[in-house]
């Protein structure tokens, strides 16, 4: 079994996160419009927005993004996003989804924000089209409650609150760090 592990994003980074960013099956889950400007979101404080390199076993594998979405659009999340942390996270080579190393590295997010004692829960906002993704997020035990529209066509919100959490790591089960 590979070493997990997620840390920031550093410049030296910017290349694969562009490659990542263009590659067919990134652009499928989330959408043609949703590109990015990286150097903005490193250059972003801590408490706005996080970009995160998933590693496994010292190579990368992908990049998630944990967000404040009332510090990011307070107009859109206003009636979702008080007391969260909105979780954007995908396998960047296409060879290596399948292997874990999504659920792993959403393990290791869930645990990062739920580190911030002011959040009660993380939220995953894929596009409906995205089955994929949303059958992912239902796996490890989020539960889906609401719809905000998008540029890209309608995102389903799904919410782990923190004592879903919490039990479900006592357990040993869904999202254990």
């Amino acid at each position: 079994m590979a070493v997990m592990i997620l840390r920031p994003a550093k410049p030296d980074d910017l290349p694969l996160l562009r490659a990542w960013d263009n590659a067919p099956h990134v652009i499928a889950a989330f959408g043609a419009a949703d590109r990015f400007d990286w150097h903005a979101l490193m250059a972003e404080p801590r408490t706005t927005r996080e970009l995160l390199i998933g590693e496994a076993s010292g190579r990368p594998i992908g990049a998630a993004i944990l967000a404040d979405p009332m510090r990011t659009d307070p107009e859109r999340w206003h009636a979702h996003g008080a007391g969260r942390r909105l979780v954007d996270l995908w396998v960047g080579p296409e060879a290596d989804l399948g292997q874990g190393f999504g659920r792993g590295m959403m393990r290791l997010a869930l645990a990062r924000a739920f580190a911030l004692g002011r959040v009660r829960a993380v939220i995953g906002a894929p596009l409906a089209r995205n089955i994929r993704a949303r059958g992912f997020l239902y796996d490890l035990g989020f539960g889906e409650f609401g719809r905000l529209p998008d540029r890209e066509g309608v995102r389903i919100l799904y919410e782990m609150p923190r004592a879903r959490w919490a039990r479900r790591r006592l357990k040993g089960t869904g999202a254990k760090t």
